[in-house]
């Protein structure tokens, strides 16, 4: 076996155990590959993006750097990132961590964290909490 081909099996490896420790569903996991690279399986990256998963799945800073940074192919802008935060707390919840979140992007963009938002799925839910936040005003406003 080659150097390469090793390493390569053994990041796979990584990345598997890092799926497995988490709450991913395989059609999320296999949605944000798709999103983020292009490919519907872990086998198709290589060494680098296979490390850049594995940083992705098991950082416990990974929505602050992925707010900060280059959104890459498919994933919410900086922008959506902080008016996605923005919004949130302006609903009363703990930011893009928060249970109500979570449970509001699985009805939204059928994913189970931020973690796996596309672009045009952080769309669906920004437009979505901000019409959830005008019904709010309006039914005080009548009352």
């Amino acid at each position: 076996m080659t150097k390469e081909k090793t390493e390569r099996q053994r990041l796979l490896a990584q990345l598997h155990i890092a799926l497995n420790a988490g709450s991913t569903a395989d059609k999320e996991y296999r949605d944000w590959l798709e999103a983020y690279w292009g490919v519907r399986s872990s086998a198709d990256l290589d060494p680098p993006q296979l490390r850049e998963a594995i940083a992705h799945l098991t950082a416990p800073g990974w929505l602050e750097s992925a707010m900060r940074g280059d959104p890459g192919k498919g994933r919410p802008t900086p922008k959506q990132w902080t008016l996605l935060e923005a919004l949130a707390r302006s609903m009363e919840w703990n930011g893009l961590d928060a249970p109500e979140l979570a449970a509001f992007l699985k009805r939204t963009a059928k994913v189970d964290s931020p973690r796996f938002l596309t672009r045009k799925g952080a769309t669906h839910v920004i437009t979505g909490l901000n019409k959830w936040i005008e019904q709010q005003a309006a039914r005080q406003a009548g009352e």
